[in-house]
């Protein structure tokens, strides 16, 4: 893993890490595979939480929230699949009907893709834009 990832993930909880079998159980009936390095942070830390950067905060759902929370999103917007949020309103979705496929953030209370912002195209990239505030959630 890459350890710049860790650097700016440093400041979040940290779970038992998802099993192979638990991230399979999400991706595969999608035909879907997530970044490698997001893969890679969930097999360390089955969702995490916490202050990211100077101004931001991030929660990442673990596999039971990544369900819970995908259940009614997945029918209406059926080509995204939301891994986390910001706790304000703000949440982080893999826009995997598209190619090449995007992190995107979306808010909530809208749901409308069309406003939709990309936030990278890795894991990586996505941690770095909330690390370095190059996003603002009002945007």
């Amino acid at each position: 893993m890459d350890p710049r990832i860790l650097s700016f993930t440093a400041s979040m909880d940290r779970r038992r890490g998802a099993s192979a079998e638990e991230i399979e159980a999400i991706f595969s009936p999608l035909s879907f595979n997530p970044p490698s390095d997001y893969l890679q942070f969930m097999s360390l830390t089955n969702g995490s939480e916490g202050p990211i950067g100077t101004d931001d905060y991030l929660a990442i759902y673990g596999t039971r929230e990544l369900l819970d929370c995908n259940a009614q999103t997945m029918e209406m917007e059926p080509g995204i699949l939301f891994f986390g949020t910001n706790r304000g309103g703000t949440g982080y979705a893999f826009e995997f009907d598209k190619q090449p496929t995007a992190i995107v953030a979306i808010e909530f209370a809208e749901l409308d893709r069309s406003r939709a912002r990309i936030m990278g195209r890795t894991f990586l990239e996505f941690l770095e834009i909330l690390h370095t505030s190059k996003f603002e959630a009002s945007s």
